[in-house]
């Protein structure tokens, strides 16, 4: 029994702020208070791999926080400011912490990292479901904008386990997806978002029709490969026009910055043709 389940029995109104901040205490709790323990209280001249690896994710210099944190610490100018001072239990600024202190564990090395790894993955998949949805999920370490969600297991969480074996077109659909993460802040992300999926999908039809050529010249090919019937050369061709439309104008000019909803329906449509490729 929880606050919010509570309020739902009784029909009382429940917020998406008020679910964000359930959400940030149980991280902050589980995940966030653990890693401060683990961090440790004192910064040495050697630094604080873990504290300095998240601290530049966010743009901050190590020193300076340290600094700022211990000025009217008088006589203790090395004591390590706990994470929350850096998130401030903003919701998005968690976000970013968590999924820095997983790439933390997951590339360096550190003599628990497993357990960590482990206990970031289960902790966040855990605490996401919540009273109402945050709009996000999270794979392989990472939280991404929610979608329908049959549509985001099919053509996007699939597609990256199976990308497995082409590795560089599998960081080129997850740079799409960051950037789609952040066209709500950031809308010229949109124009990024596309030109990786269309970038993705290109590559992956090279290595599916083993060519050096451009979408342009194959996706003909690639429809007949694929067994699809011939109206597919037109609906192909149309995706490919569309990358271009948003893809050739450089700048901020907001006629060609896309709407959040065509950025969302391109990656599901470059979804779409990753799978049929794949699971050919």
């Amino acid at each position: 029994m929880s606050l919010l389940d509570f309020k739902k029995r009784f029909n009382q109104e429940i917020d998406l702020e008020e679910v964000r901040r359930n959400f940030v205490t149980q991280v902050n709790h589980f995940i966030v208070e653990p890693l401060d323990t683990k961090i440790g209280n004192y910064y040495f001249s050697e630094g604080n791999p873990l504290f300095d690896f998240i601290c530049l994710g966010l743009n901050l210099t190590p020193s300076s926080v340290i600094n700022s944190f211990n000025r009217n610490n008088y006589g203790v100018s090395s004591t390590i400011p706990s994470l929350r001072n850096l998130t401030k239990d903003n919701f998005e600024t968690t976000l970013i912490v968590i999924e820095l202190a997983f790439e933390y564990f997951s590339t360096r090395h550190d003599y628990d990292k497993e357990r960590w790894v482990k206990i970031i993955d289960n902790k966040i998949k855990f605490f996401l479901n919540q009273i109402l949805s945050l709009k996000i999920y999270w794979y392989e370490g990472r939280f991404y904008p929610e979608g329908a969600e049959e549509l985001d297991e099919k053509l996007v969480k699939d597609n990256l386990t199976w990308l497995e074996e082409c590795p560089r077109v599998k960081e080129i659909f997850r740079n799409a997806l960051d950037h789609y993460s952040q066209i709500k802040k950031e809308p010229i992300k949109g124009k990024d978002a596309i030109s990786n999926s269309f970038q993705a999908v290109e590559s992956l039809s090279r290595v599916f029709i083993n060519t050096d050529k451009s979408f342009d010249n194959v996706f003909n090919e690639l429809t007949e490969k694929l067994g699809l019937i011939s109206q597919w050369k037109n609906i192909f061709n149309y995706y490919k026009e569309i990358s271009k439309e948003f893809g050739r104008h450089s700048g901020r000019n907001k006629d060609f910055i896309p709407k959040e909803q065509d950025v969302e329906a391109f990656i599901y449509l470059s979804g779409l043709i990753m799978r049929l490729i794949l699971f050919i």
